[in-house]
């Protein structure tokens, strides 16, 4: 899925469990590594969690994910790899964070709309607080869902792009949450953020970007 077959440190994952048995935790770590004693998703009976995070690969390729107790289904979505090397991709530059909230008028940032059932607005990332109009490939942004209306789940993607399969964040009714991933722009610089069911509010923090890389 366009990750080289070589010269790869790690990976930039969302993972997505869902139907757990019983109360469990996962952890992601190195194929043919030690299992660490952190997790990476803690869930309870029947949740469904996603998070976002990089993982280090082992020195065949893999990633292991480590089902502490009962059984669950679980999902690996790849969206990004690092460079081993340093001679390829792109620098990661760090922004002072730069905030766009649905129902918060302290931010100067422009307004995003209240998440609505079954649909995806675009947010304008490229250009915006610090984040180059042109010359960035990603952005690495903190997206926190609060008082959603009923259960559900966000998924973020390219803008212009289909809806992919995978969520980002899962919630139950009231809930609030927030996860940190890095995301490719897409149309124009923007960044489409679906909503499966019921609304909620939405805040977005861009904490920084991927920039083109040497030329």
């Amino acid at each position: 899925a366009g990750v080289p077959s070589s010269g790869v440190a790690g990976v930039q994952l969302v993972l997505t469990a869902t139907h757990a048995s019983a109360p469990t935790h996962l952890s992601v770590f190195p194929g043919g590594a030690t299992r660490p004693s952190t997790s990476a998703l803690n869930l309870r009976v029947g949740q469904a969690r996603a998070a976002s995070f990089a993982a280090a690969v082992g020195i065949d390729g893999t990633i292991s994910v480590f089902n502490n107790s009962g059984s669950v289904t679980y999902l690996v979505d790849v969206v990004g790899w690092w460079s081993s090397t340093g001679t390829s991709g792109g620098r990661l530059v760090a922004l002072q964070a730069y905030s766009l909230r649905s129902t918060d008028d302290r931010t100067s940032g422009a307004p995003a709309a209240k998440l609505q059932s079954g649909r995806s607005i675009d947010i304008v990332l490229g250009g915006v607080g610090g984040v180059p109009g042109r010359g960035a490939r990603a952005v690495v942004v903190s997206v926190t869902v609060s008082r959603p209306s009923s259960r559900s789940h966000l998924t973020v993607y390219p803008a212009g792009g289909p809806v992919p399969d995978t969520s980002n964040l899962n919630w139950g009714v009231g809930e609030t949450l927030t996860t940190t991933f890095v995301l490719p722009l897409g149309r124009n610089g923007a960044v489409s953020f679906y909503n499966a069911g019921g609304t909620a509010d939405l805040a977005v923090e861009v904490r920084g970007y991927i920039d083109a890389g040497p030329v």
